[in-house]
């Protein structure tokens, strides 16, 4: 694995122990932050996931050989549904139209996460702090609450986009993987798909 990818794992790492040092304050403090996700909740995993363009070249290159058949199977599915509906394409797509789609990440495999360990920021940092039913059930997302923790994933992206020299770039998760996978063009790929800059 290159040096890049290296350090876009790192980032991920140092982002793991800066929530878990401000978990452990706000213990502390008295004000626990509590998480309701756990191994086999997965509901989040049909919602949109716009990733920089490292944690998805890191994804892609640790996908065993083996699995690769499948996985970009499931890319070209989640394309065949996605791309026709335009959501692709806006800024903040409504998680509330996006849903319904069924559009399962790719990386999800009988309900379990397969990059788990390389997930990407945008993962890490989604937190549900209510019931685990408010995830799951499409008409009590709207209520669900969250762990937000914006100034740690600020800084996460950041250091992301000294990776980059020309600033990150985001967008869907699934997108990258079909760019690298050959299932999209590049122009394909800038028409179909909105990209977030930060220098």
């Amino acid at each position: 694995m290159n040096d890049v990818l290296n350090k876009t794992r790192r980032v991920l790492r140092d982002f793991d122990e800066r929530v878990k040092a401000f978990r452990q304050d706000e213990a502390r403090k008295g004000r626990p932050v509590v998480a309701t996700c756990t191994k086999g909740c997965f509901a989040c995993c049909r919602e949109p996931l716009h990733t920089s363009r490292r944690e998805a070249e890191l994804i892609f290159a640790s996908i065993p050989e083996p699995e690769k058949e499948a996985v970009r199977q499931r890319v070209s599915k989640w394309l065949d549904i996605v791309v026709p509906t335009g959501l692709a394409a806006e800024d903040l797509p409504s998680v509330h139209l996006w849903r319904p789609l069924m559009a399962w990440c790719p990386m999800l495999k009988d309900g379990l996460c397969t990059t788990y360990a390389n997930r990407p920021i945008g993962c890490r940092s989604h937190m549900a702090a209510g019931p685990r039913v408010n995830c799951e059930d499409d008409e009590l997302r709207y209520f669900q609450q969250y762990a937000t923790m914006p100034m740690l994933t600020a800084y996460a992206v950041q250091q992301l986009a000294e990776l980059e020299p020309e600033g990150v770039q985001m967008t869907h998760l699934p997108a990258w993987l079909a760019l690298f996978f050959g299932l999209v063009t590049e122009d394909v790929f800038s028409d179909s798909f909105y990209m977030k800059e930060k220098k």
